[in-house]
């Protein structure tokens, strides 16, 4: 009797003593600041453990601390965990980022996708990050999507100029690639790259003088091209 009343008084001490989830998953955030992501994996692993495997938060705390340490399998895996448990647009942005890294890039194009789908206000950069892997997969009509978009959300936008205008050049539309390469000159007349894009398309149209006219410019601001234009502008 004498035994078990000491070891229901012992009980409560170990209970004052416990942290709560928030507590570890606040101890963890504070060692991955420090760059401890193993030790902040310990504490989001506690966190984990002590909810009963039931929220996603501090999964993909361990997930973002793993990937801090280049282990972006690890990462992906814990981020799958948190999607399972809550979609959040946020854990699938991150779970792209890392399948990225694993060259695992129709599977990100996939989260990023999911991400629009969730958010109905998608930050610029998301459009971005899936039209850089649809430009690396050559998928220039998918690309030119994006960049409409991101140029509907910023106007003054020259990357989404440059790859819709190259984009536009590969299928042959060579009218378009022209506009948008135009608009880039417009918006910043020093970019070598916009000239000698511009002249490309207009020597697939057949106007060689514009072209060089614009192979020129393109030389004059930088753009190493002076074989071509002793070649084609005699």
């Amino acid at each position: 009797m004498k035994n078990s009343l000491i070891i229901l008084l012992f009980i409560p001490l170990i209970s004052f003593g416990q942290k709560t989830v928030e507590e570890y998953i606040d101890i963890g955030k504070e060692k991955a600041d420090l760059k401890d992501y193993y030790g902040a994996i310990a504490e989001f692993t506690k966190a984990i453990e002590l909810n009963n495997y039931s929220w996603g938060y501090p999964y993909f705390m361990r997930g973002v601390a793993k990937a801090d340490l280049n282990d972006y399998k690890g990462a992906v895996q814990d981020y799958t965990k948190a999607i399972n448990i809550e979609e959040n647009e946020g854990f699938y942005s991150s779970r792209a980022e890392a399948k990225v890294e694993l060259k695992d890039f129709y599977g990100a194009i996939a989260d990023y996708t999911k991400v629009i789908e969730l958010d109905p206000n998608t930050p610029l950069f998301i459009y971005r990050a899936r039209a850089e892997l649809f430009r690396n997969l050559r998928d220039q009509k998918s690309l030119i999507k994006d960049c409409n978009k991101i140029i509907e959300l910023d106007s003054s936008n020259i990357w989404a100029y440059l790859n819709r205008a190259w984009a536009n050049f590969l299928l042959e539309n060579y009218y378009a690639s022209i506009a948008d390469f135009n608009k880039m000159i417009e918006l910043d007349p020093t970019i070598a790259i916009s000239y000698e894009g511009r002249g490309n398309s207009k020597e697939s149209l057949g106007d060689i003088k514009g072209a060089c006219m614009d192979w020129k410019k393109a030389g004059e601001l930088g753009y190493d091209n002076l074989d071509r234009v002793r070649e084609k502008c005699n």
